[in-house]
């Protein structure tokens, strides 16, 4: 069974151990030093696309690009002009033979001064998947061939992994095989020369899976086998170790991860969690603890420092973690469980105590922290967690809401008109999708929704949201317009100007 997560993430080196540190609290006159936002001053969209977005909005050149559920029901790819919301173009896409349950999101990468959206397309009945690589303006694809394929016939893939721009910033990699590969094999396609071949930068072990730019684990389990994490890099493997020897007994990624490549330094981190014991039996509860951060040196995969308990992708911190590459932001778990009642219920936190810590990337020690964090909606957007995706977050700090600098740790009280974005977990899309080498329907996370809400977190009415709020959650479109995920699509708002 795997632990329920907020979110989709010992060797021979110095190894500190935080858990008994006494990190220094935030300021305690940060409520005037704090942030400062427009948080009354309300907005109008400018424009609305209706339909169920799925994942997140990637921008490029002007125009936004999605995943949305189509008119039959099916998963497509669209693009619309971010100024005014005017869809564009629109074609259909597969997930690929991936991991059921994980967000699906759109992904760009630049090449030749304009920006190309990358996605699978289903071939009718067939399993495996065409690879396209389309002008974001236009629609047009890119023909990619490999040197083996008859030249009338575009690259046709199985995808292990969705094709996203690669470690390096170049070219598109994915994880799968190509109709005369055996062993699964890291692909990039070569933009500037069209063609598809096995990457030159990464070399991975068979039957792995990516968790990160350049980190990996293996299938291999026990009682027959052992999990490796491991790196790969400049055409080889860097290094290989046993999972558990990183992060602890009981430990596997099968039980969630995130990973993170630390910018320019040395040291690349990634978040582990153990694998409850299985039950059949109902209700269901699931400890909170048995969660680890670590830092790795990213030439020897040794333990650099460790920060247990603290989860890098909370409600409060998620979607932007770190800032200037030296400190990353999150959760670290103090006492709380997870109640599932029954097969068709969601997850109740119970109990949930926690603070919010911002940790040194290249030291591991916590620089600042944020106590009295305890409320579910600080760790879960399914309780209606405030929205925000940049470095100044609102959340509940010892009942209270307040704006919280996660660079710093710094806070300020909102005014007690303030009109915010709360988000809410949209649920599930069920697509067609291959598992096991099976075509079948697969449930995949759709993301959130921003809805408008009052400091106390009720409700409002429309679409309108305030200046701050948008500067909050919205998605950055350029030009002064930002995209919120609504309820019922997607809606533009005028930032400037």
């Amino acid at each position: 069974m795997r632990k329920i997560l907020a979110a989709t993430a010992a060797s021979l080196g110095l190894v500190l151990l935080l858990a008994g540190c006494v990190p220094p609290e935030a300021d305690p006159d940060a409520e005037e030093t704090g942030p400062q936002i427009d948080l009354t001053t309300m907005v109008d969209p400018t424009w609305s696309l209706e339909g169920l977005p799925i994942g997140s909005v990637a921008v490029g050149d002007g125009y936004g690009a999605t995943y949305m559920e189509s008119n039959a029901g099916d998963l497509a790819i669209a693009v619309f002009n971010a100024e005014t919301g005017a869809p564009v173009w629109q074609d259909s896409a597969s997930p690929g033979a991936v991991t059921p349950g994980i967000q699906i999101t759109a992904n760009l990468v630049e090449f030749e001064g304009a920006s190309y959206v990358t996605y699978l397309k289903p071939r009718g009945e067939s399993q495996w998947q065409e690879l396209v690589v389309a002008n974001i303006a236009t629609g047009e694809k890119m023909r990619l061939a490999n040197p083996s394929y008859p030249a009338d016939e575009l690259t046709r893939v199985w995808a292990n992994s969705r094709p996203a721009e690669c470690a390096d910033g170049k070219d598109v990699c994915f994880l799968g095989y190509l109709r005369e590969t055996e062993d699964q094999t890291a692909f990039r396609a070569v933009l500037g020369n069209a063609v598809v071949v096995p990457d030159p930068d990464l070399t991975l072990s068979a039957s792995s899976r990516m968790l990160g730019d350049r980190v990996y684990s293996t299938n291999s389990r026990p009682p027959a086998g052992t999990e490796l994490l491991g790196y790969g890099a400049g055409g080889a493997t860097v290094w290989e170790k046993p999972y558990t020897e990183v992060f602890g007994a009981g430990y596997s990624s099968d039980a969630g991860w995130v990973w993170f490549d630390g910018g320019e330094n040395d040291v690349i981190m990634g978040f582990g969690s153990d694998v409850p014991a299985p039950s059949d039996a109902y209700p269901k509860t699931y400890s909170m603890l048995g969660n680890s951060f670590v830092g790795l040196d990213r030439a020897t995969g040794e333990t650099v420092w460790t920060v247990p308990e603290f989860y890098p992708a909370c409600a409060a911190t998620s979607g932007s973690f770190s800032y200037d590459d030296e400190i990353i932001a999150g959760c670290r778990i103090i006492a709380g469980e997870q109640v599932v009642a029954d097969a068709v219920s969601q997850a109740v936190t119970t109990g949930l105590e926690m603070e919010i810590v911002g940790v040194n990337v290249t030291t591991g020690e916590i620089e600042w922290t944020v106590a009295g964090v305890n409320d579910a909606s600080n760790y879960s957007a399914s309780s209606g967690a405030f929205a925000g995706s940049g470095k100044i977050r609102a959340m509940l700090v010892d009942g209270e809401v307040a704006l919280v600098d996660l660079a710093d740790g710094t806070s300020s009280a909102l005014p007690d008109d303030a009109q915010m974005a709360c988000s809410y977990d949209r649920g599930d899309f069920t697509t067609a999708a291959i598992t096991a080498g099976e075509a079948k329907d697969q449930p995949f996370s759709s993301g959130e929704r921003q809805v408008p809400c009052g400091a106390d977190r009720a409700l409002s009415e429309g679409q309108q949201f305030s200046v701050g709020a948008l500067e909050l959650s919205a998605v950055d479109a350029e030009n002064g317009f930002g995209i919120i995920s609504g309820p019922n699509g997607l809606y533009g708002y005028a930032l400037a100007g």
